[in-house]
């Protein structure tokens, strides 16, 4: 039965791909909690464990609504859904702004906030797959890229808000630009739904030994592998920045360059991803992150490990938007939710194991080397497991 996403336009595509880079971007403030540590231990007299539960809370709350999402994509119209994510998530922020615990903030920021984030990155990336059916590595690439510079962005203006008025004050704020985010990007949906969407014509024929669990298991243990290794850097930047003798702004700015690499490379790789098969850009962005996270290791300068964290964002970034559009190769169009929602636990997985494995190795030998050496050889099985994935080719041109 056709989705009701098929309703999304193809002739007014740009209004649909904004829409979802709109959403995409708001959301990804999600990611910037690191800014609210200090401010929040402070507040509530709370330790660094107590606070980061927050946002583990929030990756597992993002991970599990992504997972389950596919359902709303189907029932509910785009527009609607739109406005619903933007509404929730501000509901959740202006639960945790308004907060007098940690348990009501964990409630809004982590369960509310969390859950729309699953729901709405996964619709973003589902709306822009549709809108652009044979430029999908462009439309999926440019909402990755935005949900990672919004990280960049939000970390700058929540510092500012909080050096102003507070956590409270600049989840209050992020609350309002939520909602606002919702409703614009609601607005340009119902402009641009108009006609009904073709399905983009499969790369090769699926069969239902292409759709075994070997292939499902192929794309999950690669995605787990290539973000771990890339979050057990991201995840302790600062820190590694810091053990090569960084100073405190070169921490700040080795943080930046992250983000901004990570969006950078989320947006090239959807770029190439229109030119070569996705098998491929995976193997070329997973030993990028393996190299540099080896350089990263050695590494004695604190300016040469700054340069090489932007590589492992930029790399990151690559891998976070092949991997959906891998998917889109692999799969039929109205499947390709269900099955991104379930490899998508990988990154959930990642995202609370990688940093934590990291934390404990450093505490163990007083260094980040252990640390990102396992991180290069996991990013070096994830190309090995990408290599074994199908072959599939590029899509011929439609005449005209």
């Amino acid at each position: 039965m056709q989705s009701r996403f098929g309703a999304a336009l193809r002739s007014k595509p740009l209004l649909t791909i904004l829409a979802a880079i709109l959403l995409s971007g708001s959301l990804g403030s999600l990611h910037a909690f690191s800014v609210f540590l200090e401010p929040l231990e402070r507040s509530f007299s709370a330790t660094r464990a107590e606070v980061s539960l927050l946002y583990s809370l929030a990756t597992a709350c993002l991970t599990l609504s992504l997972l389950g999402g596919h359902v709303l994509y189907r029932l509910i119209p785009p527009a609607a859904l739109a406005g619903l994510v933007g509404l929730v998530a501000a509901i959740g922020m202006a639960v945790a702004g308004a907060g007098s615990s940690l348990l009501v903030i964990g409630f809004g920021y982590s369960v509310l906030f969390g859950m729309a984030n699953g729901i709405g990155y996964g619709f973003s990336l589902q709306i822009a797959r549709q809108a652009l059916p044979d430029r999908k590595g462009f439309a999926i690439g440019a909402v990755t890229a935005a949900y990672a510079f919004g990280v960049v962005i939000f970390a700058r203006v929540f510092a500012v808000l909080i050096a102003v008025g507070g956590a409270g004050t600049a989840m209050l704020v992020m609350a309002g630009v939520l909602l606002c985010a919702g409703a614009g990007a609601a607005s340009l949906l119902k402009l641009s739904r108009a006609g009904e969407f073709a399905p983009a014509p499969l790369l090769l024929p699926i069969d239902g030994a292409l759709r075994d669990r070997r292939l499902f298991s192929l794309l999950w243990t690669g995605y787990c592998l290539a973000a771990a290794a890339g979050l057990m850097a991201m995840g302790h930047a600062a820190g590694i920045v810091a053990a090569k003798g960084g100073q405190a702004e070169q921490l700040v700015f080795g943080t930046m360059l992250i983000g901004l690499g990570n969006g950078a490379g989320g947006f090239t790789a959807g770029w190439l991803a229109d030119r070569w098969p996705g098998r491929i850009l995976l193997m070329f962005f997973t030993i990028l992150s393996a190299a540099v996270l080896a350089l990263l290791a050695y590494t004695t300068s604190p300016v040469a490990a700054i340069v090489a964290l932007a590589s492992v964002g930029f790399a990151y970034g690559g891998i976070i938007a092949i991997y959906p559009i891998a998917i889109a190769d692999y799969y039929r169009p109205e499947d390709v939710a269900k099955v991104f929602g379930r490899v998508f636990t990988a990154w959930g997985i990642a995202g609370l194991a990688a940093p934590w494995i990291a934390g404990i190795l450093f505490d163990a030998s007083g260094s980040y080397v252990l640390a990102l050496a396992l991180a290069a050889v996991a990013a070096l099985f994830a190309a090995a497991t990408a290599m074994t994935l199908p072959c599939v080719g590029l899509p011929s041109p439609e005449p005209g």
